[in-house]
């Protein structure tokens, strides 16, 4: 072979070797497909990763998905996530009528679950499709079985592909919003619950989390429009203070502002509330409570 066509081809040879060792890519060395990435993140400071094939997501109708993993030495980390429409942030410590999810850790025996507070943590989806999901996420647990004191789950990260038996899509009525602030402080409800729907005139919720728990009855509803609390007709909020359970508003209280139901339908009913609520006659709170938010609630 004459030397210069030799010397070529060691020179090829040189610059495919060194694109290989550089991160190019070989034949027999592929990029892993996406959606195959796994679950992973740091718990209390430690890693943890459940590679391809041993992490699973699984999807359900109305944006339900089922993440979960674990690792050779027993720990193990689960999220499932209720009403994710699509890509963005959502609360962490929420129950299955708000858009959001509930996380667990496993260690040991023991397990942690992140309480209904309705600000646990957050999860962020970047990509939302009936075969892959990919996100961020982090949150707080607290022990509830053969376990003591908190997980603290950090830098969480998941590229996984879906199982599913069907359409994930959300239906127009999934998922209900009901946040804002309680004298200041941020207060987004974890638990949602109509008793009377707006086409009867009427509308009832309860509301909780690990906080506060709200009772509101708007009585002649008529469409879009602001409904000022008062008794003629029935328009009331009570707000009770879980713990030591002492409350404000409620009927017959001298309670002020209004909710604005900017839009209503068969499937829906939205708008924003700026209240405040006395102290009930019944273990009274101290002061007055000012509530300030927005509502996006679905009709069952």
């Amino acid at each position: 072979m004459p030397r210069n066509r030799r010397r070529t081809l060691l020179v090829r040879c040189a610059l495919s070797l060194a694109a290989i060792a550089c991160g190019g890519k070989s034949p027999t060395n592929p990029t892993p497909p996406a959606g195959n990435s796994g679950l992973t993140a740091t718990i209390d400071g430690a890693s943890f990763a459940a590679p391809a094939g041993t992490a699973s997501a699984i999807g359900a109708p109305n944006g339900t998905f089922s993440m979960a993993g674990g690792t050779a030495a027993g720990t193990g980390l689960a999220i499932n996530a209720f009403n994710i429409g699509g890509p963005g942030t959502y609360p962490i410590g929420v129950g299955p009528t708000v858009p959001g999810a509930v996380a667990s850790v496993t260690a040991s025996g023991g397990a942690w679950s992140t309480a209904l507070s309705g600000n646990a943590g957050t999860i962020t989806f970047t990509t939302v499709s009936p075969t892959r999901i990919v996100g961020t996420f982090s949150f707080v647990a607290a022990s509830v079985t053969n376990a003591t004191g908190t997980r603290t789950v950090t830098n969480g990260a998941f590229d996984l592909p879906v199982t599913s038996a069907g359409n994930i899509a959300l239906a127009p009525n999934a998922g209900s919003k009901f946040n804002g602030t309680i004298n200041g402080t941020a207060w987004n409800a974890a638990t949602i619950v109509m008793g009377s729907r707006p086409a009867s005139g009427t509308l009832g919720l309860s509301l909780s989390n690990t906080s506060y728990q709200l009772v509101l009855l708007l009585s002649g509803i008529a469409g879009p429009g602001t409904y000022p609390l008062g008794s003629a007709p029935q328009r009331t909020l009570l707000a009770t203070q879980l713990g030591p359970s002492t409350n404000w508003g409620g009927p017959g209280s001298a309670s002020t502002g209004s909710f604005v139901i900017t839009s209503v339908t068969a499937s829906r009913v939205a708008g924003t509330f700026d209240v405040s609520l006395p102290p009930s006659t019944l273990n009274p709170g101290a002061g007055t409570l000012r509530l300030v938010g927005t509502f996006d609630v679905g009709i069952p």
